[in-house]
Formats: C-alpha cells, structure tokens, sequence
C-alpha cells in the first residue's frame, strides 16, 4: 500500500514540474514574441519597400504618432486650446510626414512638409494661383545652424536635469509600441520658472522635425514641441508642462499606432529659386 502512494505522489510531482515548466517556456516565447514586435517597427517589412519609393514621389508612413494637448492661455473657443497633434513617421528611415489636417499648423497654403532626419525637407503648398509647388530646403542654411548645434549638448547638460522618475507612453492596443520616457526639468536663465519634460530615446535624429518651423515662420503649431538646439537629436518629447501667468500649458503622446498613410508628391513641380 505504502509503496503506491508513494508512486502516485512520485507521479502527481512529475506531472507539475512538467506544466511548469511548459508554462514558463510558453511566458518566455510570448514575451520574445513581443519584444519582437516591436524591435521589428524600426525595420524595413517587404510591403514597406514596394511602397516606398522617395525617387520616384512616393512616400508610405505605417505609424502616425499622437500627442494631445490644454493650453489654457488660449481661449477655448481657440483650435490650439484643446486637442490632438499628429504625424506620420517611416520608422525605417526616421521620415516624418505634417499635414495640416493631423499637425494642425495654421499656415493655410502649406499641403505637407515631409522631414528627412538627414535635414531635407520637401514642402508642398498650394500657391495664390492653385498651382502645386514643391519647395525643398535644408536644415544646414538655417542662420548659425552649425555653431548652435555644437553647443546643442552643453546647453542640455546646462538646463535640463534628470530625475529619477521613469513613465511608459503610448497605448499598447492591438500591439502598439510603447516607449519608455524618463523626467527631466529644465530651468530658465533670468528666472525661476521651469518646464517639466519626459524624454525617451529613439535611433534616429528628430532635430529637422524640430526645427521645422524655420522653414515657415507662418506654419504656428499648437504645441511649443520644436526645440531643436536644445535636446540631443535621438531624444523624442514624450511630455512637456509648464506655466505661463498662473495657466497651464502641456502636451503629452498618447498614441503610437500602426497607420497606411501614402503621399505622391509627383504632381508639385519644383520650385527653383
């Protein structure tokens, strides 16, 4: 009797580690299954390549990036007083993509304005005539580009401090990517005022997307994200706050979602200056 007991409790021991450990490789596998998921945003998939073909006008953006903002300076009646901004980004080459219907900038003529991290732009409006131009510039000719951008680093060192406070972003439906941010303040010359930021990293260069507005003084974007000359240029805003005369300003991405955005920029004819 003692001698079956023995092997039916020798039996139920072997069974449990077995479904243990099936159930710890399982909880491996599906966690490798999502970090690969998303690693693989950052790679060119097979579709992408068919669709994306820069020199021939055509350009496909499979992730749009969303950031809500308050701005309680301006009235609420006010565009720029409540709401979303979008782009769309190439995840692949670090291309992004405004409109003025998801980037909400004011300047009516502007279509689109495609941001190349290597600092071209290509921007298409619409002009008095309705006539499609195309206009490209560079972030190299923006006035003392090169002298601020050596001095982007220890301007950051200088005004913006770590903390040790870490914030997931984005939200992770249907597999979207998150991204990991950490807080930073940023202080002021003159004043005490600072502006509280979340950061995180990403492997390419934001810095023509935030010196986009050089391109159009008239473009006016409801969020004050464009900041080009004072964070490292792989540093993505994750979240800003700060006040202005007892009201809040602050903007925060909310959303990294999987999009088919496609642009053909063929029919706006360069403009040579």
């Amino acid at each position: 009797m003692n001698y079956r007991i023995w092997l039916f409790f020798l039996f139920a021991f072997v069974l449990f580690s077995c479904q243990e450990q099936k159930n710890s490789s399982t909880k491996e596998q599906t966690t490798s299954s999502i970090n690969k998921t998303i690693d693989d945003r950052w790679l060119a998939s097979d579709y992408r390549n068919e669709n994306w073909k820069p020199q021939n006008g055509k350009y496909y953006f499979s992730e749009q990036w969303t950031w809500s903002f308050l701005n309680e300076t301006k009235a609420s009646d006010d565009p720029h007083h409540q709401g979303i901004f979008s782009v769309f980004v190439d995840p692949p080459s670090g291309t992004i993509l405004l409109t003025r219907a998801a980037s909400l900038y004011e300047d009516e003529m502007t279509d689109w304005i495609v941001i190349h991290p290597d600092g071209t732009y290509i921007i298409g409006f619409t002009d008095e005539h309705g006539k499609k131009v195309r206009l490209d510039q560079k972030m190299i000719d923006f006035p003392d580009h090169e002298s601020l951008t050596k001095e982007m680093l220890s301007e950051f060192k200088t005004y913006f401090k770590a903390k040790d406070n870490f914030k997931i972003f984005g939200t992770n439906k249907y597999g979207n990517p998150t991204i990991k941010g950490q807080a930073y303040t940023m202080s002021f010359l003159k004043t005490t005022e600072t502006s509280d930021f979340y950061l995180g990293e990403i492997p390419f260069s934001l810095q023509a997307f935030y010196l986009v507005q050089k391109t159009n003084p008239d473009l006016r974007f409801p969020i004050n994200i464009f900041i080009g000359y004072s964070i490292p240029s792989n540093f993505l805003i994750l979240s800003e706050h700060y006040i202005v005369d007892n009201k809040s300003i602050r903007y925060e991405l909310t959303d990294m979602s999987a999009s088919e955005y496609f642009l053909d920029i063929s029919s706006y004819k360069k403009r040579e200056d």
